[in-house]
């Protein structure tokens, strides 16, 4: 099930860049260059019925009856039994254990990009030579849709990538 979060707002990027290029003789140009992207509101996929972490914790070890099976990864959706002999039906919220995994869409991820960027060109005749070179580093938690997030902190699903 897929849920669209009613309080989402437009997505936008902000793009800068500064460059100076500098003449080292006649026919050669060096360009250093300093360019990034902001990317704000970005839709992503988080869990919408996750795991209570409270309640999970609370069905493990002495939360449960000797020999019965604790909370644990990935066991959102099975029966607890207490030490005092009562169930607990699944550890899903805000939902219930009925409603499974559902998902929310939602503005919740943001990029980062920014990147040094230098290049060298040189015209000899009627030929001419481009080196270039380009330092980059991209953080963010939405470079691919279909990532899900961390339903309790979206922040925690951020990842850095040095290109």
């Amino acid at each position: 099930m897929l849920g669209y979060d009613t309080r989402n707002k437009l997505p936008y990027g902000i793009h800068y860049n500064f460059t100076d290029p500098a003449q080292l003789s006649g026919s050669m140009v060096l360009s250093v260059g300093y360019v990034g992207t902001l990317g704000r509101k970005l839709l992503s996929i988080s869990e919408a019925n996750g795991g209570n972490p409270e309640l999970c914790l609370s069905c493990g070890e002495s939360g449960v009856m000797p020999g019965t099976q604790e909370c644990g990864r990935f066991l959102e959706d099975q029966t607890f039994t207490r030490p005092d002999g009562t169930q607990v039906f699944g550890t899903r919220s805000p939902f219930g254990h009925k409603f499974g995994t559902s998902f929310y869409e939602g503005n919740w991820a943001n990029s980062y990009y920014n990147s040094l960027q230098a290049s060298l060109e040189r015209r000899a005749g009627n030929s001419s030579f481009l080196f270039g070179y380009t330092w980059s580093e991209s953080l963010d938690n939405g470079s691919f849709f279909n990532d899900r997030v961390n339903f309790v902190d979206h922040s925690l699903s951020r990842a850095l990538f040095e290109l």
